[in-house]
């Protein structure tokens, strides 16, 4: 739920700052798990799970919590004084939105209403009368149709949300993304570009440059943001997208939603029939395509950016970082040739290997890539 509600936050165009919730699920809460606070401006989107101003949300799992039963509202509501528990009270004094979300049950409709009716009518108890429109409950099924439109958060709930892609978590355990990382001057540069075509006005970002490079690294975390993350979905082999299943829905899709689309090794020729397609698709979907090769397409709504070659100070600090610093490290420099995965790949036989520094790691086969 922290997921969902920070990543609608972001939807809606609002800092963390309007969110508050807690990881302490034994302390008391005072009838409220977690609150927003959403100023009126930008107005918020009328799909978001909140709307405008305070909404309060009090979340309960399992199944043996009914909350079609009066006594089971009752719990949630009162104290043992038949008063209103105090954050209820704060946010009902403040005329917020309270929202019972049960992520055990799917509730029918009669058992949603109920449960709406038995709130509405306690409130109305408690002094608050005409609260009936600032009451939601929320089942699994209603809980379903926001997380869907958030990769990263629904891939916590089920162990294979979205066949055939990545989400970010998945995709930054792979070795290449996991080791230790010092962007360069120009890199930080090229990162803050992805960034600023994720979140703006750009449909597709390409970005290109040779083997080696680091570009799908760059990409990474440049979509670590937090106002990124949970829209992310990678996919490692641009030439096989076009059979998948996730090519087909987004063909079929009939409504917009946010996603971050990642599309590593993209050849022209590939990059051609998949935009022919999606082009036109793009409301709210941004693609992010990565190749090697030549790309003497051109259109409008494609931003290209090159990666950048290393620096010999840069490669020489990867090298540094590894294996401490020694008058022998400039000697490997030049064979890196300004590419960072040749330059870990050195570092780690210099550690591992010293005998037989070319040998290739055991995870990518690098030189004849670099061939």
């Amino acid at each position: 739920m922290r997921s969902l509600l920070r990543a609608e936050c972001n939807y809606a165009q609002e800092g963390p700052q309007a969110l508050t919730i807690s990881s302490r699920l034994t302390v008391a809460d005072g009838g409220v798990d977690a609150e927003v606070n959403m100023d009126a401006r930008p107005p918020t989107p009328s799909d978001c799970i909140f709307r405008a101003g305070l909404t309060g949300f009090q979340i309960k799992s399992g199944t043996t919590f009914k909350p079609w039963t009066e006594g089971a509202i009752r719990g949630e509501l009162l104290n043992s004084k038949e008063e209103l528990l105090p954050e209820v009270d704060r946010l009902v004094r403040r005329r917020g939105r309270y929202t019972l979300i049960c992520t055990g049950h799917d509730l029918t409709p009669q058992q949603r209403n109920q449960a709406r009716d038995h709130v509405s009518a306690l409130l109305r108890a408690a002094g608050h009368a005409d609260y009936a429109d600032l009451v939601e409950v929320l089942g699994a099924s209603q809980l379903a149709e926001y997380v869907e439109r958030y990769p990263g958060t629904a891939s916590l709930l089920v162990s294979d949300p979205v066949q055939e892609a990545w989400v970010l978590d998945v995709w930054q355990g792979d070795a290449h993304m996991s080791n230790a990382f010092e962007a360069s001057t120009e890199q930080s540069e090229l990162i803050e570009q992805i960034r600023i075509g994720a979140l703006g006005r750009n449909k597709h970002v390409r970005i290109l440059g040779e083997p080696g490079l680091g570009k799908t690294r760059l990409v990474l975390e440049a979509l670590k943001d937090p106002g990124i993350a949970p829209y992310v979905l990678y996919f490692p082999h641009g030439s096989q997208f076009g059979q998948t299943k996730l090519f087909r829905q987004l063909l079929m899709a009939t409504h917009r939603r946010p996603l971050v689309l990642v599309i590593d090794e993209l050849p022209e020729n590939e990059l051609i029939d998949l935009w022919r397609h999606l082009k036109s698709r793009c409301g709210y979907l941004r693609i992010i395509s990565l190749d090697h090769g030549r790309d003497e397409t051109r259109d409008d709504d494609i931003l290209r950016l090159q990666a950048p070659r290393l620096s010999d100070a840069t490669i020489k600090q990867i090298l540094a970082s590894r294996v401490g610093e020694s008058h022998e490290i400039d000697r490997w420099v030049a064979i890196c040739e300004g590419s960072p995965r040749v330059a870990h790949a050195v570092a780690d036989n210099l550690v591992a290997n010293p005998q037989d520094l070319l040998r290739p790691p055991s995870t990518v086969p690098i030189w004849a890539m670099a061939c």
